[in-house]
């Protein structure tokens, strides 16, 4: 009995859908800090979770989308750069508080978002440097001359 795992992937073209949440996040930010508005601080609190939730579901539809040419070896990929940020993730909460400490003498924490969008960002550098720096290791193969 074979035990194989199908995850269930976003379409392709959800790439585009996240990576235009991701604009549409930091062009509201943008444009205020350009014509310099005035904003009440319950106002610009609103834009920044907003932005903030914008950017962690961008990055999460582009990690959760498939590939154009999806093929069984990404799955491993897929699961190995999932662990490295879940354990990047861990230490971020764990060291990243205790970093404050040392160099600027006050304890912070870290948002929820905050992890969760670093994650993300970790998951997607890391799978995609796999994709290809894998592609390139399996396309240069030794292969002996053959003696007749």
């Amino acid at each position: 009995m074979e035990n194989t795992l199908k995850l269930k992937l976003l379409s392709p073209y959800f790439k585009f859908i996240g990576l235009g949440l991701i604009i549409a996040a930091f062009a509201p930010m943008v444009i205020i800090k350009l014509s310099h508005i005035q904003i009440q601080k319950t106002g610009k609190e609103l834009v920044e979770l907003s932005a903030k939730a914008l950017i962690v579901l961008g990055l999460a539809f582009i990690a959760w989308s498939k590939e154009r040419n999806e093929y069984e070896g990404l799955m491993d990929v897929r699961i190995k750069s999932f662990l490295y940020a879940f354990f990047m993730g861990g230490f971020l909460v764990i060291l990243q508080p205790i970093g404050d400490l040392l160099l600027f003498g006050k304890e912070d924490h870290i948002s929820g978002p905050a992890i969760v969008a670093e994650m993300l960002l970790f998951y997607l550098m890391y799978f995609y440097w796999e994709k290809f720096a894998g592609s390139r290791k399996r396309k240069i193969v030794f292969r002996p001359k053959e003696t007749k």
